[in-house]
């Protein structure tokens, strides 16, 4: 016995793949009449995504000054030997300027 399915009919092969062009051919309309619209829908949630930065912005200098200050110092923990290193040279340097400044 032959199962149904086997592919082994003598009519319905080409219609079936016809079917199957007709759908991929209509959706592929669809997509692109749609893209106009996806296009502007994309350039809105930008846009939104956009206004999330200004609110950081805003939230982030509304934080008391210890709060960000402590929220700076754990970004830069890493790098505080080498501010601290850096001030100091310059400080050194910049009276070094001023000594042979004032001395001359």
């Amino acid at each position: 016995g032959e199962s149904g399915g086997g592919g082994h009919s003598s009519s319905g092969g080409g219609a079936t793949a016809q079917l199957w062009d007709q759908a991929r051919a209509a959706a592929s309309e669809v997509v692109v009449e749609r893209i106009p619209a996806l296009l502007e829908e994309s350039v809105e949630y930008v846009e939104r995504c956009m206004d999330l930065s200004e609110t950081l912005a805003d939230r982030i200098a509304a934080l008391p000054p210890d709060v960000f200050e402590n929220m700076l110092h754990s970004c830069f923990q890493e790098d505080e030997w080498m501010l601290i290193t850096l001030g100091g040279v310059l400080g050194f340097l910049i009276g070094l300027a001023q000594a042979f400044a004032l001395g001359a």
